[in-house]
């Protein structure tokens, strides 16, 4: 799989194992659904010491709670649909 900057290719996997063989072949974003947060960083740290430019998201289950421990598993992305995440955000252009 070429590597374009102006292309990304992501899969959400359900296993480790399912994530490397995507990783292994190519792919830009690895969408991990509803990993532990402990079996997320064993990933992270695996997938990262062979394929350093994938990026790694995690989803599934996020929420207040436990969004530091997925933060901790030094994944690049958190992707959540918990209403209280949320955050306004605004941008000036100078």
């Amino acid at each position: 799989m070429a590597m374009e900057p102006e292309r990304k290719v992501c899969v959400e996997v359900d296993t480790p194992e399912d994530g490397m063989f995507w990783a292994d072949k190519g792919v830009h974003i690895i969408q991990c659904e509803r990993f532990s947060p402990e079996v997320l960083a064993d990933f992270v740290r695996a997938v990262k010491a062979r394929h350093p430019h994938v990026i790694v998201n995690a989803a599934g289950g996020i929420n207040g709670d436990n969004v530091g421990d997925y933060a901790n598993s030094r994944c690049d992305v958190l992707v959540t649909s918990w209403e209280r995440m949320t955050a306004k955000f605004n941008t000036w252009i100078k």
